[in-house]
């Protein structure tokens, strides 16, 4: 399911270790899951603030997040 849905669904550990990469990531972020898998790629454009900080308080304080917009850069620069 994961690996057909029309989402980019993306895991990564803590300490932002991608985990998971699934072939709409690639579609949305133009990074191959060779690219992704096992590193740390930053989506967060230069000048926006990093939101990841905020999403792993919330985590580690056992919190859901349930939605959740953000903007992310794609290996070409462009933001989505």
């Amino acid at each position: 399911m994961v690996n057909i849905t029309d989402s980019a669904i993306i895991s990564q550990t803590l300490d932002g270790i991608i985990t998971h990469w699934n072939s709409m990531a690639t579609v949305l972020y133009g990074y191959s899951a060779d690219e992704a898998l096992g590193r740390p790629v930053s989506l967060v454009p230069t000048g926006y603030p990093d939101d990841v900080p905020y999403l792993i308080n919330k985590i580690n304080k056992g919190e859901s997040i349930r939605h959740f917009e953000t903007i992310r850069q794609r290996k070409d620069g462009n933001l989505s």
